[in-house]
């Protein structure tokens, strides 16, 4: 069994610091995840690459193309 919430360390830490603040621990869990998403929207990560294999071809089909091979079961 899991231990309580009210026990364990970073939420007690988390509620003395609504106290200090002034505020409720909905708006301190808000603002700390407005901040951590900022952050991380900063943070530059990698391009995505799709990786493909065998040989290269034209690479995109048309709506009615993709229609024809769906038609005939591809």
């Amino acid at each position: 069994m899991p231990p309580q919430l009210t026990t364990q360390p970073v939420f007690q830490k988390a509620k003395k610091q609504t106290v200090d603040v002034g505020t409720t621990l909905s708006d301190l869990m808000n603002s700390a995840l407005r901040h951590f998403l900022a952050e991380r929207s900063l943070r530059e990560e990698a391009p995505f690459v799709m990786p493909v294999f065998g040989r290269g071809g034209k690479g995109h089909q048309t709506p009615a193309e993709l229609a024809k091979l769906l038609d005939e079961g591809r």
